[in-house]
């Protein structure tokens, strides 16, 4: 196998696992951890340490590199490419207000140039903690997985081009309706265009959200708990589909990871990940529907002395693909 048909496995591999935009979790008693976790963002991207900047290099390449950055206070500044030649950078850039909500995502080209935005508003109605990656929704790109607290209102455009806009109109003792509307790739994922968003939350975290288009959902994510308060199970359905995609999670070392992804129909045509004690991933296989494998990719690692992978190795058959990370700290 080539090489560019395991990156090509890979990034298929990573849509799958990160497919679940809307992880939701509650808070109860003990479940301290719940709300610690979603204002970790360092525990959300899996690194240890006061981290200030992350530069992951792909297979020796020298001229740019995957990039994030951080504030001094934790805060996710930066989530994209760096071009080592001239230092331009391309992709999100993050801003806050003064309690560490975040206020505006920004995607950015390699000179300066902003063209989707998304910009979040407080208006104090409720304390829910809501999802705040609305702004990945057209690339299918839903790594950062952070829930803030109060989110009353978003809308994300490019130029004249919206895409979502809604804010929240109701409140109840379990429940939230934001009323909105939508357009373009937006309304295409949803099947039509939003007229509102149903969220039904327990001790001030969302267990089903509903993205509505009339009297139809357009997505739904509802989600089982474990026993820290953090998502165990999540189930997905997009489209008006009666198939739903289940994901499957698990705590390591802090980090909350992906260990199952199947279809509701047949659970046995899935993708299952596997972890070490430092949770990080050491193997993804895929299974077929019959139980047969598609495969499998080995990962391998050395760290560094705050416990972060300075390079990890992929392994497929014969094939590998290494990348490898230099960190700075605050």
């Amino acid at each position: 196998m080539k090489t560019k048909n395991l990156k090509s496995v890979i990034v298929l591999t990573a849509v799958l696992a990160t497919a679940a935009v809307f992880s939701a979790c509650k808070k109860e008693g003990g479940y301290t951890d719940a709300a610690a976790y979603w204002s970790d963002t360092y525990r959300q991207r899996q690194l240890n340490g006061k981290v200030k900047t992350v530069k992951t290099f792909t297979d020796g390449a020298t001229n740019k590199c995957s990039y994030l950055e951080f504030g001094a206070n934790g805060n996710l500044l930066k989530d994209g490419t760096l071009y080592t030649s001239d230092g331009s950078f391309s992709g999100y850039v993050f801003s806050y207000d003064s309690q560490n909500r975040i206020t505006k995502a920004a995607d950015v080209d390699s000179k300066g140039k902003e063209n989707t935005t998304i910009v979040f508003g407080y208006d104090g109605s409720h304390n829910v903690y809501m999802p705040t990656n609305f702004y990945d929704l057209i690339s299918m790109n839903f790594a950062d997985l952070r829930l803030q607290q109060g989110v009353s209102s978003f809308r994300c455009a490019d130029g004249s081009t919206l895409y979502v806009d809604a804010k929240c109109t109701s409140v109840s003792s379990n429940h939230l309706t934001f009323t909105g509307t939508s357009g373009s790739d937006v309304s295409d994922f949803l099947g039509g265009t939003l007229t509102n968003i149903e969220v039904d939350y327990k001790n001030n975290y969302p267990t089903d959200i509903k993205f509505m288009t009339g009297n139809t959902i357009g997505a739904r994510e509802t989600t089982t708990l474990g026993s820290n308060g953090l998502p165990a199970k999540l189930s997905i359905s997009l489209n008006g589909s009666t198939e739903s995609v289940i994901f499957e999670f698990t705590t390591i070392a802090g980090f909350l990871l992906q260990t199952k992804a199947y279809p509701v129909s047949n659970p046995t045509q899935r993708y299952e990940w596997q972890y070490n004690n430092k949770g990080y991933v050491t193997r993804m296989a895929g299974y077929n529907s019959d139980g047969s494998s598609k495969g499998e990719i080995l990962y391998s690692y050395e760290y560094e002395s705050q416990g972060n992978w300075t390079k990890q190795v992929l392994t497929m058959d014969t094939d590998t693909l290494t990348y490898t990370r230099e960190y700075t700290y605050w």
